[in-house]
């Protein structure tokens, strides 16, 4: 292969699986200033975390006239004419088609996948607290306090919609039921905070708060001290 073409064709296959993950977040002047969309590479090791997002990024670049089957057939094709770089871009490719392939087989295309056994279309609340795709939201709570039996269903129901779609706390505090340590829990948070929200510029203060005005028994001055710890 001509080494010109081989460098093009790794610049497109490093370019295709990534995704935008947020705008810094400055304070009114800075906004003026940085505007810089930054982007998360997806690898195999991250694809489950994030491959709904990419899914739902990636279906943004076609005509809002599609229909989703459509805009997943069109996805199809043009998945089979990236060029692959690596065993990990084969490997990706692979997974993301197969993920396709699940969505044209469901009974209808408005259906969601699973995600580690969570049905995507138990989501029913709307999230301005930050950019992270409500779906992403709800499995990471369902499965550290769900699964866990610190929250029910219905609880962490009106939690993500207190939190994420009201943003603002109840009269009355969430409890967590049988909770292990208090440094455990906040790791849960803490959890949210870096991996799946990636670390918004400035705004632990307000990560924090999620555990530290919603729930029972913490304070999120205390909670934004013991994040890291």
């Amino acid at each position: 292969m001509d080494t010109n073409r081989e460098i093009l064709n790794n610049l497109i296959a490093n370019k295709f699986f990534t995704i935008d993950n947020f705008i810094m977040e400055y304070d009114k002047e800075l906004q003026k200033e940085f505007k810089t969309n930054y982007r998360i590479k997806l690898e195999t090791e991250n694809w489950d975390h994030h491959k709904v997002v990419f899914f739902k990024q990636r279906m943004e670049t076609y005509k809002g006239s599609y229909a989703l089957e459509e805009k997943v057939k069109e996805e199809l094709s043009t998945l089979k004419k990236r060029p692959t770089n690596s065993a990990d871009h084969r490997i990706l490719k692979d997974r993301y088609e197969k993920y396709l392939k699940t969505l044209l087989s469901q009974p209808t295309t408005n259906q969601k996948p699973e995600l580690n056994g969570v049905e995507q279309n138990k989501v029913n609340f709307t999230n301005n607290f930050d950019r992270v795709d409500e779906n992403e939201i709800y499995r990471y709570f369902y499965d550290k306090l769900v699964k866990k039996k610190m929250l029910t269903e219905a609880e962490l129901d009106k939690f993500l919609i207190s939190a994420f779609q009201e943003k603002t706390p109840p009269k009355k505090r969430f409890k967590f039921k049988k909770p292990p340590t208090k440094k455990k829990v906040t790791r849960i948070f803490y959890g949210y905070f870096t991996d799946t929200a990636q670390r918004p510029h400035g705004k632990q203060g307000q990560y924090a708060s999620l555990l530290g005005e919603y729930f029972e028994g913490y304070k999120t001055s205390t909670v934004k001290t013991n994040f890291s710890k």
